[in-house]
């Protein structure tokens, strides 16, 4: 297979394009950061994370009302209230989205898949979730294109390189598990992150943790999407970061009205001599700045952190106020989170509410098959591979 002239300056080939692995390997498999809002990316596969026994939140409950009719209290949200959505981990369970011109929704199918309980989420795990993810994709045959979040990366949970980690080791080991096939596609990866700063950190621990899975490529840039936001925390890391590449520029002039001048005069009087030469240190590489926090802001839960607790999770009584437990399973809570009614409803599978459960190797239903009708069936293949 010829080599293109954009394979040869970023080490992938464009988006669409078939391409080879290792002989005996399906693959490589490609992975692009977008910036944007995971539920307007364009993909055949969506997918979130779900932990077992607590409703759906954060990006699982936006991709929940992207497939659920308006006004509803969602259909995720629904299987979790009924423990038909159980979140063992490895666990992969589908529901077929209304994606289509006539709705204006790019969300065809979405996979949740189980994280296990909480707290108990680590390194490891992600990597046997992204294993037994990419399995059952390659299973399926006709995603081209998957998109997901880096599941676990939330507040209190595992930081971002601990996740890039466990999603290209777990996608290597299920490349490394699928004998490769005559005229087969790896899908490519699409890690959508909604803050911009986040989108940044997630592609710098990527490519890190891809430089040691040779099947597996990292695009250099940042693919803007739709829905990309700024957070406050991001903000004030950008305004830092300019300031201090003004402030290299003019190092060598004299002090005045320049940023030179300017930010030690705004600093205490006890403090400016510190500072200003700790300033100096760090202005000619201001992209080393990337991480603020801020109280009482709208903060990502993306920033730089080292986990306190070996498992991801703190314990239930070492969380904040601020970012607040998972919500149990249960009625809706009186916030409307996951909606703030009970709904009855029949699945068109024989007149049973319960999930549809098969081997894996079989795909879900297509949502222009069921996109109308709204129903509760969904396909779930059971333990992790």
């Amino acid at each position: 297979m010829s080599t293109t002239s954009t394979e040869k300056a970023t080490g992938v080939r464009p988006i669409g394009e078939p391409h080879a692995g290792p002989p005996g390997m399906a693959g490589p498999l490609r992975i692009t950061v977008v910036w944007g809002n995971i539920a307007e990316a364009q993909a055949d596969l969506h997918v979130v994370g779900h932990y077992r026994g607590v409703m759906p939140s954060g990006t699982e409950r936006v991709i929940d009302q992207a497939i659920s009719p308006p006004g509803s209290d969602g259909i995720i949200c629904r299987h979790a209230r009924r423990r038909w959505l159980v979140g063992a981990l490895g666990e992969v369970t589908y529901f077929p989205g209304p994606a289509g011109p006539a709705t204006g929704n790019t969300v065809a199918r979405v996979a949740v898949v189980g994280m296990g309980r909480v707290g108990t989420f680590g390194q490891e795990n992600a990597r046997t979730l992204f294993r037994t993810l990419l399995r059952e994709v390659l299973e399926l045959g006709d995603v081209r294109r998957l998109a997901t979040v880096l599941i676990g990366s939330g507040a209190d949970n595992l930081s971002i390189p601990g996740v890039a980690g466990g999603l290209v080791t777990g996608f290597a080991d299920g490349l490394r598990a699928t004998p490769g096939r005559t005229g087969s596609v790896v899908p490519e990866v699409l890690v959508v992150e909604r803050d911009r700063l986040g989108a940044e950190l997630a592609l710098h621990a990527l490519r890190q943790a891809a430089g040691r899975e040779p099947a597996i490529a990292v695009s250099p840039d940042i693919v803007p999407g739709s829905g990309g936001q700024v957070s406050a925390a991001a903000a004030a890391v950008y305004g830092i970061r300019g300031l201090l590449e003004r402030l290299s520029a003019e190092l060598s002039a004299p002090a005045g009205d320049g940023a030179r001048g300017a930010i030690p005069g705004a600093i205490p009087d006890e403090l400016r001599d510190q500072v200003s030469a700790r300033l100096a240190e760090i202005a000619r590489r201001p992209a080393d700045v990337i991480g603020i926090a801020l109280q009482g802001a709208d903060s990502a839960p993306h920033l730089p952190r080292r986990s306190l607790f070996p498992f991801g999770s703190p314990p239930k009584a070492a969380r904040t106020a601020s970012s607040g437990p998972p919500s149990p399973v249960g009625p809706p809570s009186p916030n409307g989170r996951c909606g703030s009614t009970r709904h009855s409803w029949r699945s068109s599978y024989g007149g049973s509410p319960r999930p549809l459960r098969t081997t894996s190797g079989i795909s879900p239903p297509s949502s222009a098959a069921t996109s109308s009708r709204w129903t509760s069936s969904v396909i779930s293949t059971g333990r992790p591979h």
